[in-house]
């Protein structure tokens, strides 16, 4: 089940048609929560996070950060958490239709995180024969990620949804954006 959180100017029928597509398709069980956002930033650092379990329910929320509450979640550990934001583009992606599809890859890669979490896969800090952590594109949680994002989209019995999913995105961003 998707919590969606949404704090962007999109609607979130499409949004929610998305992210259940790709939880299903990665193949999570149990809840995702899901924040997203307007902004190109998130957290500081571009694209988005997974994260198993997040203590504030006001930060989902999106209040300031002086109107946290120190109330934490009892949500148990496997919870997962995906934080995106809209306006987040690939260097040569100018228009609508990319950002959608790169939100929908967005979401098949952070919920791949959320996989590799729940099945313990998911190793933080790797290191290499030097002792140093492994560069981030090279760590194979990433490299599982994207190869799951890659057989997914990919996949001939997927293009057709996959089209449609980024049409509908990418005419509601649209939509928000002449607001």
């Amino acid at each position: 089940m998707i919590k969606l959180y949404n704090h962007s100017k999109v609607q979130d029928e499409p949004i929610r048609k998305a992210l259940t597509w790709a939880a299903r398709m990665i193949g999570v069980p149990g809840d995702i929560y899901v924040k997203v956002t307007g902004n190109m930033y998130v957290k500081g650092k571009f694209a988005g996070l997974a994260f198993l379990g997040y203590p504030r329910v006001s930060y989902l929320q999106n209040k300031p950060r002086s109107k946290w509450t120190n109330v934490w979640c009892d949500w148990g550990n496997n919870i997962g958490f995906v934080e995106m934001a809209f306006g987040l583009q690939p260097p040569i992606a100018k228009r609508e239709l990319n950002e959608a599809r790169y939100f929908l890859e967005l979401a098949l890669h952070e919920f791949s995180h959320i996989l590799d979490f729940r099945t313990g896969k998911h190793d933080d800090t790797p290191r290499n024969s030097a002792g140093r952590r492994i560069a981030h594109d090279k760590r194979p949680c990433e490299l599982r990620a994207e190869d799951r994002v890659y057989n997914t989209l990919e996949a001939k019995r997927n293009r057709e949804r996959v089209d449609e999913l980024v049409l509908n995105l990418a005419l509601a961003i649209e939509e928000a954006n002449k607001v």
